[in-house]
């Protein structure tokens, strides 16, 4: 790609191929992408080398004969009450004919009619109005061809759960949490636990981070939950073994609990302050290894409830081939899915807020066995901005966006499905990615990718028509650079969004309450940001300054703006410590319009730890830290104590 393109066809190709050649930053100044990045971008996306302007010219007019030559677009949407229309791109001779369709919705019912295509150069079908929601097939037959498309019949809006309106749930990262009992890490038990903790205060929602399955069997192994192998599979190393073994009646397994050697090992887990994924899950598999044998042998897979849950997970065999070779490991595979199955089944009525993430690991299942529909010459990731001054690349692949849309988002209505299964609250991280995605082509830094335009309407299309089915309810993680295209449509189609207290501190404290808008989740800070405590007093901004990734020109910048907000809200409510500070920002957001009030424990024990610090990988233990106080003392805890009843007063 050693040319120099024409300033001009470079911009034609790339909107044909859905690249955007520029974008506004956060500050509303213009980057324009390097042109470098965007021939590589595009290169990929048609699989073809450009080493020409006449390259470029070609690559233009596939993309012409693409959209001629399809007749149809792969997907159209409809929304439930609205006209909606398909387009059909006719050949000369299917013009004034009258052609066959046919509409098959997923139960079988048929919809057939006849359509007189006239003498229109793009001609328009309109779709029955009383169209069910759901998922259609609509199909054109011609003497030449035979044309089909998803019709994606979908909600105008979700509806917004009743017993949920106004409430207030915790945010637990499940590996972090501990118990007198645990194994070195929290389990799906622990949430039970939980729940029965904040219900007492009238709470109905328990937060994690994404619980989908990793790969623990290296002693390096990388424990992010935003790395995950697959969002078709669960986690199993959050099972609670102990009481799998009771329920089993294996004595084989309960002498291997009961061994000494394990005994000693549960403890050094239990007593360490961080999680040790590796020897934590490798003690977990040996017991559940013997579980699964005994499973198989006693001919409990033949059970109706085994049957159901295959008819769940069609791609269970492929997971567990990719797992391992071994058919004996392939059965501890298929009996600890079941097991996180049920647990997590079990845990619906727990109120789970799910945590979808934004894109799953290049070497896991899911790049394997749907290795179409994305797009490995990129890395998803971030521009730059003043905190991230380098951008970031998050070490995923993004979708391919042609070819995601020929696939008919089967792969995407699946990992849907599978998280609605359970979730009564599902948050889509990172939403701007259904509108576009900021790529990082191979071998260029953050500071040069570009952003991939996607079809958002289908996106979100599919996400109205599964929360629905479920009964859920959405929240969109709409910070960071969001266009305005964005969350209109998440207004729009009653999406909650996200407002985080920490972006509005500097704000009058007179104000903070009323710029939670209604349609939304209110939050302190997220697990990307520092808790409340490092905030108040800047000690995040010296870590990352000192890691590289804050210019130290903003650091006292930032740091002199958060002590001014400080000590605008300590004289507005006359609080004289930063412990007092959080319960009175806690009051304020408690008492605000948000539908939802989300609270995180080590705030209100004044933990200044981070769980995560983005755009570090092994430099800080991230995603391993425990929580300093076990569930058995939350009950004794004053700051819980006090957040929990202030919550329950203030949200009823």
């Amino acid at each position: 790609m050693n040319f120099q393109p024409d300033r001009l066809l470079l911009r034609r190709t790339s909107r044909l191929w859905g690249v955007q050649t520029s974008y506004l930053d956060q500050q509303g100044g213009v980057h324009e992408a390097p042109a470098s990045s965007l021939l590589q971008v595009i290169s990929g996306l048609a699989g073809r080398p450009i080493e020409s302007n006449q390259d470029l010219e070609a690559l233009c007019q596939l993309r012409h004969e693409q959209f001629e030559t399809q007749g149809l677009e792969p997907v159209h949407v409809k929304w439930v009450g609205e006209d909606a229309h398909i387009t059909l791109i006719p050949q000369p001779a299917e013009r004034g004919q009258t052609l066959d369709v046919r509409i098959e919705g997923e139960e079988g019912h048929v919809h057939q009619s006849q359509w007189h295509v006239g003498h229109d150069r793009r001609p328009r079908l309109k779709l029955p109005a009383d169209l069910p929601m759901g998922y259609h097939t609509l199909t054109l037959r011609t003497p030449a061809r035979e044309l089909s498309t998803l019709i994606v019949c979908a909600p105008k809006t979700i509806h917004d759960p009743p017993d949920l309106k106004r409430s207030w749930g915790i945010f637990a990262p499940l590996y972090a949490v501990r118990s007198d009992s645990d194994w070195g890490l929290g389990s799906y038990r622990d949430l039970k636990t939980l729940s029965r903790l904040i219900q007492a205060a009238n709470g109905k929602w328990i937060s994690s981070l994404p619980l989908l399955a990793g790969n623990f069997d290296a002693p390096d192994c990388d424990p992010s939950p935003y790395s995950a192998l697959t969002r078709l599979f669960w986690n199993e190393i959050y099972l609670d073994v102990e009481t799998l073994v009771r329920e089993s009646g294996s004595r084989e397994a309960l002498a291997l609990l009961e061994h000494p050697d394990t005994q000693k090992e549960l403890q050094r887990l239990r007593g360490a302050e961080y999680v040790d994924y590796h020897p934590a899950y490798q003690l977990k598999r040996k017991i559940l290894t013997v579980l699964a044998r005994e499973f198989f042998e006693s001919k409990k897979d033949a059970s109706d409830e085994y049957a159901a849950f295959l008819k769940l997970f069609p791609d269970l065999d492929a997971y567990v081939q990719f797992r391992t070779p071994s058919p004996e490991h392939q059965n501890f595979h298929r009996y600890v899915q079941f097991q996180t199955h049920l647990a997590l089944t079990h845990l619906k009525s727990v109120g789970l807020y799910m945590d979808y993430p934004v894109g799953v690991n290049e070497s896991g299942f899911d790049f394997q066995r749907y290795r179409d529909i994305f797009f490995s010459g990129v890395e998803v990731g971030a521009p730059p901005e003043p905190v991230f001054q380098l951008g970031q690349g998050w070490g995923f692949p993004s979708y391919h966006p042609q070819r995601l849309r020929e696939s008919r988002y089967a792969y995407v209505r699946r990992t849907l499905e599978n998280h609605f299964r359970y979730s009564r609250i599902l948050r889509l991280d990172h939403v701007m990615g259904l509108h576009r995605v900021f790529v990082v082509p191979s071998g260029k830094k953050p500071k040069d990718g570009v952003y991939l335009r996607y079809k958002p309407q289908e996106f979100f299309a599919l996400a109205c028509l599964e929360a629905t089915r479920a009964g859920a309810d959405l929240i969109g993680e709409n910070l960071g650079t969001v266009p305005a295209a964005v969350d209109d449509i998440l207004v729009k189609r009653n999406f909650k969004t996200m407002t985080v207290g920490q972006f509005l501190f500097e704000e009058p404290p007179a104000k903070f309450k009323e710029m939670f808008p209604e349609k939304t989740l209110a939050c302190l800070n997220t697990h990307d940001m520092p808790l409340f405590a490092a905030f108040l007093t800047g000690e995040d901004l010296d870590q990352v300054t000192q890691l590289g990734i804050l210019n130290p020109a903003y650091t006292e910048q930032f740091k002199a703006a958060r002590l001014a907000g400080k000590e605008r809200w300590k004289a507005a409510v006359g609080a004289k410590e930063d412990q007092d500070l959080f319960f009175n920002v806690l009051k304020n957001m408690a008492e605000s319009r948000a539908h939802y009030v989300i609270l995180n424990p080590e705030d209100a024990w004044h933990e200044a730890r981070p769980q995560n610090i983005p755009g570090t990988y092994r430099e800080v233990p991230n995603w391993r830290r425990k929580f300093v106080i076990p569930l058995e003392k939350w009950g004794q805890n004053n700051g819980l104590k006090n957040a929990f009843s202030l919550l329950a007063k203030s949200r009823s």
